[in-house]
């Protein structure tokens, strides 16, 4: 990837990761629990795993979805495996 498409996915994850968080003023219940999702994808996907990890946890104990409370507990794994080769 160029310097020029890192720099364009950058932008474009930080501009999604505002209207997530625009978005969960306005969501609750199970919803808010899928935009938080959402939001701990993006902040790891931009190296913000330390941000990510207790929106991880909160999807995880809340979710009344399995697909993605599974999903949530492999994004939390993954902040642990990426801690400890630090």
């Amino acid at each position: 990837m160029s310097p020029s498409e890192l720099a364009a996915l950058t932008e474009t994850r930080n501009l999604a990761l505002k209207y997530y968080r625009e978005a969960l003023n306005g969501v609750n219940g199970q919803a808010s629990v899928v935009v938080k999702f959402q939001v701990a994808h993006i902040l790891s996907d931009l190296g913000r795993s330390h941000e990510a990890e207790p929106l991880w946890r909160e999807v995880i104990a809340k979710s009344k979805n399995k697909i993605i409370a599974i999903e949530a507990a492999l994004g939390l794994a993954e902040f642990f495996e990426k801690r400890s080769n630090t």
